[in-house]
């Protein structure tokens, strides 16, 4: 009499997959992060229940092949992250999709997604009990430790050093010390970077590398920029010289070139217009080098901060920088890329509370022209609020905070730190849209407004193509995988055991009990079938992603089965071989037939 139940278990290749997207987007500098190990390759097991273990022959009705992942997309699904205050800035938590209008272009949208987002939810996740191997005599002694406190508040600090003077540098960074001094929880990672790429500090607990890395920030100049050039010039004149050809900034840069010769002689103004001009040629592109350096290492801490299992924040701290209109699609790439990898950017105006439009006293002013003054300052003052802007728009697209004109540096940080209470996540799917990559404005509103004030993108730029399904499915699995969401649309629930192979090696078994009987099986004659996707990852103390194994579950059971041997549910087992110390688990689980999901976390300790 053949057996009603059997399993056979592969190694998946989206291990492989995962591992490769994972070291990929590891850090802003490199294609690996530090203490990177090589994904496990063997062979994990999946069996029923203890108690629930046949004894007789399978007829293979749950069988567990190398996974393809199918999971189903929403075509050009919009995403708009909202943050609702009232006149005193206190978070609004209590509204529903009918209290919101989004407009494209000034047409109405249809809101066909909408998520709640509650600060904090992920914070207090409860380690399930580890201990050694009871089956194993070389473990009857060893001593499980408790489970390290999971981390899961990820944040990058990033320095504008590109654009950062020494004096503004200086107090920011006197003032992030004591923030990280002061307020550093047990479950918090900082790292920081700048956006040159001379200083790098990857996640840590660690106060005084922190420290450290803090001191070791200097401003950078550009290539390009001369040291005392005249005619002085900003990124914001040299563009309205070179790129608008705008008559009054090129008459403006002629008379600076004038004055800097020391001449009024009107046979010396082809050599003057000339000067202008390669100034401002040369001037413009330093300012593109600075600001594409800063978006490009943006846009890499935030897929470095992609990979990081939990809260995801993003701390810019820079006088804000200018982008060209050329360069503006950058800024949108960027609030994609923190949208879909659920990151948030809080922007930290280094500059303060500073005045525009007078002369520098430490500049030698040699055109002392008064008109020519005077539009001088008004360059200054729009330069000064495009460059602040840019910081405001990164803050509002992602749902960050945004600290500016004021010189109270300790309140900056402690709101810049902050996670809003809740953010609304509305999408939409755009009809008829054109993929020819141009801008869409869009415009979120309530239907009450009631004196409240909004936080939301102000736009987007459309696709030139689809993107590809099968790289669509593995950017879905990547995300679940890194995330602290604890999901139950399958009851789930995990364990862990380890057992020291020598002082220096230990293998680490994670035992994951699904319950199948949840599944929305398809029919077919006298089966009930769904295929199930199921990812174990492991993390180090600080987030890192150290190892995953998958496989998808190919089920095909009888009625009979169903009720009378997996009441207990399936347990899954991945093996991995690692170091003693602090880990994270993560196992992510979705079926192919209704797209429910469960996932859960656990921390364990492996004595040294």
């Amino acid at each position: 009499m053949r057996r009603s139940f059997y399993l056979v278990t592969r190694f998946s290749a989206l291990a492989s997959i995962l591992a490769g997207l994972i070291l990929w987007a590891q850090t802003p500098s490199s294609a690996t992060g530090p203490g990177q190990a090589q994904p496990q390759t063997q062979q994990p097991a999946a069996t029923p229940a203890p108690s629930q273990t046949p004894d007789k022959e399978p007829d293979k009705e749950v069988e567990t092949r190398p996974a393809t992942v199918t999971f189903q997309t929403r075509v050009n699904l919009v995403t708009v992250q909202v943050v609702v205050r009232d006149s005193l800035g206190n978070v609004i938590s209590n509204l529903t999709k009918n209290d919101f209008h989004l407009s494209d272009r000034g047409k109405p949208q249809v809101i066909s997604k909408f998520v709640v987002q509650k600060a904090g939810a992920l914070r207090d996740v409860t380690p399930v009990e580890q201990k050694p191997d009871p089956f194993d005599s070389q473990t009857h002694d060893a001593k499980a430790k408790p489970a390290p406190p999971i981390a899961n508040h990820f944040t990058v600090y990033l320095f504008d050093d590109l654009h950062l003077q020494f004096g503004d540098l200086a107090q920011v960074r006197q003032a992030a010390a004591k923030h990280f001094e002061e307020t550093m929880r047990e479950t918090d990672r900082v790292a920081i970077f700048t956006t040159s790429g001379q200083t790098q500090l990857d996640f840590t607990d660690d106060r005084d590398k922190i420290r450290t890395t803090l001191n070791l920030i200097r401003p950078v100049t550009p290539p390009g920029v001369g040291q005392g050039e005249c005619p002085q010039m900003t990124y914001y004149e040299a563009d309205l010289v070179v790129d608008k050809q705008d008559a009054q900034a090129i008459q403006l840069a002629t008379d600076d070139a004038m004055a800097c010769m020391g001449t009024t002689d009107k046979n010396m103004l082809s050599a003057a217009q000339s000067l202008a001009q390669s100034t401002a040629t040369r001037t413009l592109s330093a300012g593109d080098y600075a600001s594409r350096m800063a978006l490009g290492t943006l846009k890499n801490v935030i897929r470095r901060l992609s990979t990081m299992p939990g809260e995801r924040s993003l701390v810019l701290v820079s006088p804000g920088f200018l982008v060209t209109d050329a360069n503006h699609v950058e800024i949108t790439d960027a609030i994609e890329q923190a949208t879909r990898a659920k990151v948030i950017i809080n922007a930290f105006d280094a500059r303060g509370l500073a005045v525009y439009g007078l002369p520098d006293a430490s500049t030698q002013v040699l055109n002392t022209n008064g008109q020519d003054m005077a539009i001088k300052g008004m360059y200054e003052r729009t330069s000064a609020t495009l460059e602040g802007d840019i910081l405001g728009e990164l803050a509002d697209a992602t749902s960050g905070a945004w600290f500016h004109d004021n010189n109270d540096y300790k309140a900056g940080f402690l709101k810049v730190a902050a996670t809003p209470e809740t953010i609304y996540i509305l999408g939409f799917s755009p009809e008829n849209l054109k993929l020819d990559g141009a801008y869409h404005k869009l415009k979120v509103t309530l239907a009450s407004p009631k004196g409240f004030a909004l936080q939301a993108r102000r736009g987007y730029y459309a696709p030139k193509q689809l993107e590809d399904p099968v790289e669509q499915a593995k950017e879905e699995m990547k995300e679940a995988v890194f995330s602290r969401d604890q999901l139950s649309d399958v009851p789930l629930s995990l364990s862990s055991r380890f057992f020291k192979i020598s002082d220096t090696e230990a293998r680490l078994d994670v035992l994951a009990r699904v319950d199948i009987r949840r599944l929305p099986f398809r029919r077919e004659a006298d089966r009930n079938c769904d295929n199930v996707t199921i990812v174990a990852a492991l993390f180090d103390r600080n987030g890192n992603y150290v190892s995953a194994q998958s496989k998808t579950l190919e089920i095909r059971m009888r009625d009979t089965t169903l009720q009378t041997r997996v009441n207990g549910g399936i347990v899954v087992k991945n093996e991995f071989k690692v170091p003693p110390g602090g880990y994270v688990i993560r196992v992510v689980l979705r079926d192919e037939q209704g797209k429910l999901m469960a996932a859960d976390n656990s921390g364990v300790e492996i004595p040294n």
